[in-house]
């Protein structure tokens, strides 16, 4: 596998990785772009792919962040069903 290949299912593995997305997700976050932007640094990937890499990153936060929230928002309606 070359150097492109490997670094890039590194960053895929990272972004489909559930327990670091959901426990910690700023930091999920932080790993996706910072390794994106090393990629680009190291001239691994050029600019457009390291843009198509930082919109998937964004999305999959924005997607993620909802998710959560909305996860949220359910349990604290049970909690008040309940309670």
């Amino acid at each position: 596998m070359d150097v492109k290949a490997r670094e890039l299912k590194i960053w895929s593995d990272l972004l489909e990785h559930e327990a670091r997305r959901e426990c910690a997700i700023e930091h999920w976050s932080g790993e996706l772009l910072g390794h994106a932007k090393a990629m680009r640094r190291l001239r691994i990937i050029d600019d457009e792919e390291l843009c198509e890499l930082l919109e998937l990153a964004d999305a999959a936060y924005s997607h993620v962040s909802e998710e959560l929230d909305t996860q949220r928002w359910l349990r604290e309606r049970a909690e008040e069903a309940r309670g």
